[in-house]
């Protein structure tokens, strides 16, 4: 699996971490990988890293010729299921600025901008978002 994901990120985003970082991941409590399989492939992930009081969006990605299926939606929505569940507070993210069908989807499931990181990607500038979860 862990070669999977690596091969996948490297092909979505140009970089990946490689497959040993992956594997120990994987196999770490502070971590949370749900992979998107198609035919025993993995098309799509999203991975999280748990701190004391939030998780973190480390990566979601789905191969591009998988795309507009409701893939990353699909994958939110678990993770989501797990952050109302959990004893964590809220779920950060970073996206980059240019992508609005990442940002339509964060801000459909309730994600609130809150800054931005300046060069945080090489090139580009990265929006924060957060999701508070809401006690009744």
């Amino acid at each position: 699996m862990a070669q999977q994901l690596a091969d996948l990120e490297k092909e979505i985003f140009g970089t990946a971490w490689n497959n040993e970082l992956i594997k120990q991941k994987i196999n770490n409590d502070e971590f949370l990988y749900w992979v998107y399989e198609i035919n025993s492939k993995i098309v799509g992930y999203l991975a999280i890293q748990k701190n004391f009081k939030e998780l973190h969006i480390l990566g979601i990605g789905v191969k591009e010729i998988f795309r507009n299926q409701s893939i990353a939606k699909k994958l939110t929505i678990e993770l989501i299921d797990y952050f109302e569940e959990s004893k964590y507070e809220q779920i950060l993210l970073e996206v980059r600025v240019s992508n609005s069908v990442a940002i339509n989807m964060y801000e459909s499931f309730g994600f609130k901008h809150y800054g931005i990181r300046e060069k945080y990607y090489k090139n580009e500038d990265a929006n924060l978002f957060r999701l508070e979860k809401t006690y009744v």
